[in-house]
């Protein structure tokens, strides 16, 4: 699997969040809450040359995505669990995009 450079930004993310002790207290409404300052997370990581646009709810959604399944099963996910999971919600959302283009041209 090729990994885009966020990624491994977003898996450090999840693995700060996690690693804080009142994670474990927090509802999964208050997790779904964490959007707004992850995707401000994200900005901050992003080359000029990147379309901002096309990435940033993939990996928004991903890391979210992360933390509810942790929070939920009560229990970190491994590095590489993260790693993989969010990369491969970035390459779905990014694939179902270019698909829906293409069917609607």
């Amino acid at each position: 699997m090729t990994y885009h450079s966020l990624t491994i930004h977003c898996a450090s993310l999840c693995l700060d969040v996690m690693s804080a002790p009142h994670f474990w207290d927090y509802t999964e409404s208050d997790i779904v809450a964490f959007k707004e300052e992850v995707v401000s997370q994200i900005k901050a990581r992003l080359s000029d040359d990147e379309k901002a646009n096309d990435v940033i709810e993939p990996f928004a959604s991903g890391v979210l995505k992360v933390l509810i399944y942790s929070h939920l099963e009560h229990t970190k996910m491994p590095p590489a669990s993260i790693i993989d999971t969010i990369q491969q919600h970035f390459d779905d959302l990014m694939f179902y995009k270019t698909q829906s283009q293409i069917l609607f041209e």
